[in-house]
């Protein structure tokens, strides 16, 4: 409605509604669209990160060895065997590299994170490859009952085991 050639306030209220209205639908099923992708988006993230991690294992040679079967083959050459702990076995049965996790956490008196034992094996933390490499072992030693994982994700001794030397 215009008075005197003037648009009404009223009228240009309603116009200025009725293009928000019509903002607000079309946001609205952008934002349908949006969420689709966003979670799209998060799984091809998650794949990438697992193929990582799995490729990472794998390169540092620290994916499950075979246990040998007493008269059976050997293993594969390059992997290490980390046979289950029972009470009486000693850590002279672990490869060096298994061997110094346990001594060390052994010997620390506390639990520690990854880092800190890869910062306390003298590898360097910055490389995150190097890193995932101890974690891997730190795990394996815990799936054969040498440590064992907290809550906290802290890696520990498993009760019974010594660290050999003391």
């Amino acid at each position: 409605m215009e008075v005197f050639g003037m648009p009404s306030v009223i009228g240009l209220l309603e116009e200025r509604e009725r293009a928000a209205t019509q903002r607000g639908e079309a946001l609205r099923g952008r934002r349908t669209g949006f969420w689709r992708e966003l979670r799209e988006a998060e799984l091809d993230w998650e794949r990438f990160v697992v193929s990582r991690e799995t490729r990472v294992e794998v390169l540092a040679g620290t994916g499950d060895a075979e246990v040998p079967v007493p008269g059976g083959p050997e293993p594969s050459p390059g992997r290490s065997v980390v046979p289950s702990w029972r009470a009486g076995l000693d850590v002279a049965v672990l490869s060096p590299e298994y061997q110094r996790i346990v001594q060390l956490l052994s010997a620390s008196g506390t639990a520690l994170t990854c880092k800190e034992l890869a910062s306390e094996l003298g590898v360097d933390v910055m490389a995150k490859t190097k890193v995932e490499g101890v974690r891997s072992r730190a795990r394996r030693l815990v799936e054969r009952g040498w440590l064992i994982r907290k809550p906290s994700g802290r890696f520990a001794p498993a009760a019974g085991v010594r660290g050999g030397g003391s």
